[in-house]
């Protein structure tokens, strides 16, 4: 009798305790439900990236900008003889993008933009054909300027160093190429000091391309939190292939220029509110610069039928900014 009693308190004192400890668990997973509700995870989720997923934006945005072209004279110890700025601002733009997350560590980005219309810009064009002169010489100014299109187009890879549920981090490797267009019409001059004024006639004056090819490197990574997701990225390269075409109509000339090793830098940042559970309204900006370097020219006189090729003759420089508004949709 004892025996049996002693057995009924013993169970009665242990019962309490699996309830407790099955309270605890059911506690536990209610707190780590709840965390990352307010982080944004979804169940199952242990890591930034999933495998499979493809997530792609399209927005709608406005660049702005400036091209240059130099010419040097190398025979003269390599000093800058003519400058020409062609500046354009607010140009609307439409970009999309792509990435699929191949692998939890690794993702394949897509991206293009395009200008949709051509935009209203100005160039100036200076001369210092004195060579004891600091001062230009000769000025022209084109308010009749067009950016006729650019566009791009971008390919890269990222490896995710770091990639956890709420963030991720990482290096990227890719290949850019950008493409620019301006065309400038009649224009105003003041030659020799001032000695010379006028204004051109109302037709085609100058046009001007620029075009890089650009393999490069770079960072890039991801922040989360509840409804919003930011992000951004850094691009560099040493190895850029710039090439650019000038025609001047009224000298019947077209100059054609071919630059190496160009180096060129860009920051990426963007920022998502999530609407749905897979869409997001989306902010980007991007600026970019390609630094000025020289490379050789061939000068095409179409009147006299002749091609003349100068060494270290040209420069080639690009700096714009991309800012663009749209959706965000991952499935």
């Amino acid at each position: 009798m004892k025996k049996t009693n002693m057995v009924g308190y013993v169970m009665c004192a242990l019962l309490p305790f699996p309830a407790l400890a099955a309270t605890e668990i059911v506690s536990a997973d209610k707190e780590a439900v709840l965390e990352s509700s307010e982080i944004g995870l979804e169940d199952g989720e242990d890591s930034y990236s999933i495998p499979g997923k493809i997530t792609g934006n399209l927005n709608l945005g406005s660049l702005s900008g400036e091209a240059k072209e130099r010419v040097y004279a190398d025979s003269q110890g390599g000093r800058k003889i003519s400058q020409l700025d062609w500046q354009y601002d607010s140009a609307p733009t439409l970009k999309g993008n792509l990435e699929w997350d191949i692998v939890k560590r690794l993702s394949l980005g897509l991206s293009a933009w395009t200008t949709v219309a051509k935009t209203a810009g100005k160039m100036n064009d200076y001369d210092w054909l004195d060579a004891d002169q600091q001062q230009w010489t000769h000025h022209s100014y084109h308010a009749d300027t067009d950016l006729k299109h650019a566009r791009e187009f971008d390919i890269n890879l990222k490896a995710w160093l770091f990639n956890h549920p709420t963030w991720r981090f990482g290096l990227m490797a890719g290949y850019q190429d950008t493409h620019y267009s301006f065309v400038a019409k009649g224009g105003i001059f003041n030659y020799w000091n001032g000695a010379y004024r006028g204004e051109f006639i109302d037709a085609k004056a100058i046009s001007y391309q620029q075009r890089f090819t650009v393999p490069y490197i770079g960072v890039a990574g991801n922040y989360r939190y509840r409804e919003f997701e930011a992000g951004g990225a850094f691009k560099f390269s040493s190895w850029v292939k710039a090439t650019a075409i000038d025609h001047h109509y009224f000298r019947d000339l077209t100059f054609k220029d071919d630059a190496r090793g160009q180096q060129y830098f860009s920051l990426t940042g963007n920022l998502g509110y999530e609407l749905t559970e897979h869409s997001q309204l989306y902010f980007e900006a991007v600026a970019s610069m390609m630094l000025d370097k020289k490379g050789d020219t061939k000068v095409y006189d179409h009147a006299e039928n002749t091609v003349t090729t100068f060494k270290n003759a040209s420069g080639i420089e690009n700096y714009s900014y991309l800012i663009t508004v749209g959706w965000k949709y991952g499935f």
